[in-house]
This record gives C-alpha cells, sequence and structure tokens, in this order.
C-alpha cells in the first residue's frame, strides 16, 4: 500500500519540475562567447590548475589582490599614473580607470603626478610567470590614451621584460580604434611586434577580451595574442621572448608623444574592467628572480563609487569653468562671428553653471574624435532662441561625407534630444550651432554619450527641459538628414543583433523544453512499469 502511494506522488512532483539548463565551463559575469575557456593552449603544454587567479572585482575592495600605482616613466612631460583616477563601482562590481586629456580644467596634482595628461593603473601584487593572461573590458574610447595589459620587470642592468597588448596602436590617426598592437620585449630596445586590422572597433561601448599566452618552456617559446578568443598573431622570435618573472599590469596612461595613440583632445575618459585572470603554465623553464620590480609608489589609496560614470564625448558642455576663464578655443571649441561665454548664460542657476551666447550670422563648432560608425549615440542641448544644430560626418580621409541639420527655434529654454545613428564611413565628427541673421540663441549642456548596444533609445518625456516642449528626433540611419521642432517617435525596428540573440535565446528554450518532455516521458513510463510490477506482487 506504501508502495502504490509513493509512485503517484513521485510522479506528479516529476511532471510539475521544469528541466535545467546545464552549463560548462562559464565564468560568472563574463561573456561565454568572447572569453578564452574554449580556446587550446599549444600541444604539450597544460595549466597549473592548482594557482589560477580570478578577480572579477566583486569583493569591494582592491588591497587584497593589487597596488595601485602612482608614479611616471618615460618623459618628464606627462602626468604619469595617478591614485586619483582609479575607482572601484561597487554597485556593478567593475574596476573604473579614468584618462584626463588636455580639455580637463581641474589641475590639482600630488608630487607633479595627476590632473590633465595623467591616467590611472593597477599592479598585481603577486608575481607572475609563463601562462595565459585575461582581461575583459571596455577599453577607453577616445584617441591620445594608450590603454594596456601587460607584463613588466627589470633585469639586474635595467633592462625590461615585458608582454603588452595596446590600443589604439602607434599611428597618430584620429581613430585606429579598428587596430591593436602586440609587443614583447627584453631588453629597451630588443622586441618583437605586430600591429593588426580588424574588422570592427574596439571602442564600440561593449566589453571585448584581450589575451595573450606567454610561453617559455623546452617545447615552446612564443607569445601569441587574442582579442574576443581569435588568435591575431603569434611572435616566436626566442631572441625577444620574455624568461623573468614579472609583474601584470593593467591601466590607461597618455603618453607625451602625438605620433603614439594620437592628441587628447577631450576631457574625461574611462576603461571599465569586468575581470582579470591568470593560468599558471606548468613545466616552464623562466629564470627565479624572487619579486618583481617596476611597480612604482603604492602609497595611495583607489576611491569607492556607486554608480557607472557616463561616458561623455563633448568637453565641457556646461561652459561654466570656460566662461570663468573666457577661455574657448583651447578647450576644444571652434567658432564664427559674434560668440560670447558668460554665467548669465547658462540654463540653471548663474552659480552653478555658464552658456554661449551666439550673436547674428554666428557659429561655434566642436569636432568629436575617435568616433565608431555604426554606432547608437544621443546628443543633447539646452537653446533658447534660433539656430540650425548640425552633426557633420568625416571620413578616414578627412572628407565631409554627410549631414544632419535641426530647425531650432523657442523663445524658453527648450531641450533638444537627438538620438542618431552614425553613418558606417564615420572617423569623426563635428557638432555645429549656427544662426541666421534674424536670430540669436543662447546654448548650455552640450552632451553626445553612447547607448547600450542592446537597447532602443527612449523617447524624453514631454516638457522636459525648462520652457517649451521637449524637441526631439529618431535614430537616424546612414545618409538620411532630419529637420524639424516638434516631438517626434524614437521607435526602431529591432536590430540583426537582437534578433539573432532573440533567436539563439528561443532555440535554446527549445532544446531544453524538448530534452525536458523526453527524460520526463522516459521517467514516467518507468515508474509506471514499476508501478504496474509492484501491484502484481
Amino acid at each position: 500500500m506504501k508502495i502504490k502511494l509513493f509512485f503517484p506522488i513521485l510522479l506528479t512532483l516529476l511532471l510539475n519540475t521544469p528541466a535545467k539548463p546545464t552549463y560548462f565551463n562559464v565564468l560568472a559575469d563574463s561573456n561565454p562567447t568572447t572569453d578564452m575557456t574554449n580556446v587550446s593552449i599549444e600541444s604539450g603544454e597544460s595549466f597549473d590548475t592548482d594557482n589560477i587567479f580570478y578577480d572579477d572585482f566583486s569583493s569591494s575592495r582592491l588591497d587584497s589582490n593589487w597596488v595601485v600605482s602612482h608614479r611616471k616613466w618615460g618623459a618628464n612631460d606627462n602626468k604619469g599614473v595617478s591614485a586619483d583616477n582609479v575607482f572601484l563601482n561597487t554597485k556593478d562590481d567593475k574596476l573604473i580607470i579614468r584618462a584626463l586629456g588636455n580639455q580637463h580644467l581641474e589641475n590639482s596634482t600630488i608630487d607633479g603626478i595627476g590632473g590633465p595628461l595623467s591616467g590611472g593603473a593597477i599592479v598585481l601584487k603577486d608575481t607572475v610567470r609563463p601562462g595565459r593572461f585575461e582581461v575583459r573590458m571596455k577599453t577607453t574610447y577616445r584617441a591620445g590614451i594608450c590603454a594596456a595589459f601587460w607584463t613588466y620587470t627589470e633585469d639586474g642592468d635595467a633592462n625590461n621584460h615585458e608582454i603588452d597588448i595596446e590600443l589604439p596602436p602607434r599611428s597618430g590617426n584620429t581613430n585606429p580604434f579598428d587596430e591593436v598592437l602586440f609587443t614583447n620585449w627584453v631588453s629597451g630596445n630588443k622586441l618583437e611586434q605586430s600591429q593588426q586590422k580588424l574588422s570592427y572597433y574596439l571602442n564600440d561601448g561593449e566589453y571585448h577580451t584581450f589575451a595573450f599566452d606567454w610561453y617559455y618552456s623546452k617545447n615552446h617559446k612564443q607569445i601569441d595574442y587574442f582579442i574576443d578568443g581569435v588568435k591575431l598573431a603569434s611572435h616566436k622570435d626566442q631572441n625577444f621572448v620574455p624568461y623573468l618573472p614579472s609583474r601584470l599590469w593593467l591601466g590607461a596612461w597618455i603618453p607625451n608623444n602625438e605620433g603614439f595613440v594620437g592628441l587628447p583632445n577631450f576631457d574625461t575618459s574611462y576603461m571599465e574592467i569586468d575581470y582579470v585572470k591568470y593560468s599558471p603554465f606548468l613545466n616552464q623553464e623562466t629564470v627565479t628572480l624572487g619579486t618583481a620590480s617596476g611597480c612604482g609608489n603604492t602609497s595611495l589609496e583607489y576611491k569607492i563609487i556607486t554608480e557607472k560614470p557616463r561616458y561623455e564625448w563633448i568637453s565641457n558642455g556646461t561652459f561654466h569653468s570656460i566662461a570663468k576663464s573666457s577661455s574657448i578655443s583651447s578647450r576644444g571649441y571652434s567658432y564664427t562671428g559674434n560668440v560670447t561665454l558668460s554665467n548669465n548664460y547658462g540654463y540653471l542657476d548663474t552659480s552653478t553653471s555658464g552658456g554661449a551666447k551666439l550673436g547674428k550670422s554666428s557659429s561655434i563648432t566642436y569636432k568629436i574624435d575617435s568616433v565608431p560608425p555604426e554606432e547608437k549615440f544621443t546628443f543633447e542641448a539646452n537653446f533658447k532662441g534660433k539656430t540650425t544644430a548640425k552633426l557633420n560626418y568625416f571620413n578616414r580621409s578627412g572628407v565631409l561625407f554627410d549631414s544632419h541639420s535641426i530647425q531650432l527655434e523657442n523663445t524658453e529654454w527648450d531641450q533638444l534630444t537627438y538620438n542618431f545613428l552614425t553613418p558606417k564611413e564615420t572617423y569623426y565628427m563635428e557638432m555645429v550651432f549656427e544662426t541666421l541673421n534674424e536670430g540669436e540663441v543662447l546654448l548650455d549642456n552640450l552632451s553626445m554619450y553612447m547607448n547600450d548596444y542592446q537597447e532602443n533609445i527612449p523617447d524624453p518625456d514631454p516638457g522636459e527641459g525648462g520652457g517649451g516642449s521637449s524637441s526631439s528626433s529618431s535614430v537616424e540611419e546612414p545618409g538620411s538628414s532630419s529637420t524639424g521642432t516638434g516631438v517626434s517617435s524614437s521607435s526602431q525596428s529591432q536590430s540583426s543583433s537582437e534578433k539573432n540573440d532573440d533567436k539563439e535565446s528561443f532555440m535554446q528554450n527549445m532544446a531544453y523544453i524538448g530534452i525536458g518532455a523526453l527524460v520526463g516521458s522516459t521517467i514516467t513510463a518507468l515508474i509506471f512499469l514499476i508501478f504496474l510490477l509492484s501491484k502484481k506482487k
């Protein structure tokens, strides 16, 4: 009797328990399509699985694994890496490293380090040896910064042993983020280097996985370099493969050489790190050195933040600090005609906001480099008066090939919100406001920022912005132009990537349902058979 009651109850429980998917070796908070999980190492090599290091910055502290660097290197006219530029975002469990360009207005430094033209870096406390090195991050998105992931030490003769992944590469272009530089050194002038062209842009607002495999064993002395799980270079000249235990670095710094990574024509830029992983190899032949050198001063602390910073593409858009100094050309802007700056022209309280006034037949322009093509952006501004707002698009040859214009007019303060998609050939942009003979305009709070790649851009709420109704424009397709002043829809058809994600998710769910149904049917049949046999007994 007990057996007869048990099996129907068990059957009911099984039929009401949903089938669960199984996940294989996927890192927490990582993208399984771009990490290194399924990338093989060289034949004959193996991982030291007992000593793998992994940090996804979820511990709300850095000092358990890292030190924060506060030092200079190279020529003395750069401001090095400062602890002031290292942040731990405890809300999203991300490491944020800031770089300050030549349009940054604050000049605070400690011992000459920090302020404009400074970056930030962290260094792993433990010494590293040959193995796989991996970081998943959103890179800094502007030219003029060297964003890098590297190992480094010096021998007794000050020769550096170093492995670098750096971007943008040494080209001096305004937007070389479709290229990356791989270098390994064994002294100050002995190196193997390759510059790789990509089919996409690394400053697209997405996470990308950068990795290298460092071998120094009997069978392999080489460095293999990867981006998003794809091997892009293999350096096999044994004269240039480091053999000393090293320090692992991660950071962004601003060189004083324009030909290195371009000019830092921006206010603030960021890199955002999701995780770092180091998997040492077994049976390597590196020379034992003890503690690796080259960290510099690490006595200063990082900062805790609880919100992700906005990646702003327009410098000093409030005009407040520029208005106080009456200097506009040195802050990235150019103008024609009669343009004046004053706190009295600001959209907000005059004590905290500046503004720009354009007289009749005048214009103000801001050049924006390093703009990736075919990406979603939002452009915003407060205005009062009559003006034409333009976004001009330039190709790699510096030729203006497209322009979007919006006619704006309101006797009270209004807000422009313009959602757009950069055309395919975009290399850099210009933001322009210009007036006609019959009008003048006040401007404030200029802003351009990238939207999350998978999300459509919502419409602003009507009335947002002070005086009149909010002026907005929908996402523009490449090659189109737009004029108008009313509120229009910013809905957009689903992107191909979103459709592919939905299709993949649907197929996975169907597979799980099918597997669950098959397992459930099999178990049901077995239980029913056992039930019949028990009944006969």
